[in-house]
């Protein structure tokens, strides 16, 4: 199975089935708090990976990159997405957690290679789970890209 065909993985069917791409790629992750919408989306770009190691409560990367962590905050008019953004490097700098219930973690090419199977999941996940009108989901969608871009400028 080629990485680049299947376009997005489940991150751990990707680590047992060496797909995960030593370059690096980009990490979509949700996990659910009591609501029935995810508490956070956890969107990682990823490069020059060393090692990744499979641990009881998820896999330990050692790679650099960076994640934008994403959250819908009540607004006035309606949901506003927050990102915030955070660097890591070194030994065991990314923990991804191993999915329970609804959680989820995919795996997709840079954002860059292939934005649009990232913009459309993105979207998708947008209306379904958060319960963004589609015209906000898109637009949610395009700020991540767009920071994804401005992230893999950087570090490729």
């Amino acid at each position: 199975m080629n990485f680049m065909r299947a376009r997005v993985v489940d991150m751990f069917h990707a680590y047992t089935e060496n797909l995960v791409p030593p370059e690096g790629g980009t990490l979509v992750a949700a996990t659910y708090g009591a609501g029935d919408s995810p508490a956070a989306y956890t969107i990682t770009a990823f490069f020059s990976i060393e090692t990744i190691d499979c641990r009881t409560s998820g896999l330990e990367f050692a790679a650099r990159g960076r994640t934008l962590a994403a959250r819908f905050e009540a607004g006035e008019s309606g949901p506003r997405l927050e990102i915030e953004e955070a660097p890591f490097s070194g030994p065991r700098a990314l923990l991804v957690q191993r999915p329970c219930g609804r959680d989820f973690a995919f795996l997709f090419p840079r954002a860059s290679e292939a934005p649009s199977p990232l913009r459309l999941f993105l979207e998708k996940t947008f209306i379904a789970e958060s319960r963004l009108a589609p015209s906000a989901a898109e637009a949610a969608a395009e700020r991540i890209l767009t920071r994804l871009a401005r992230l893999e400028e950087g570090n490729l």
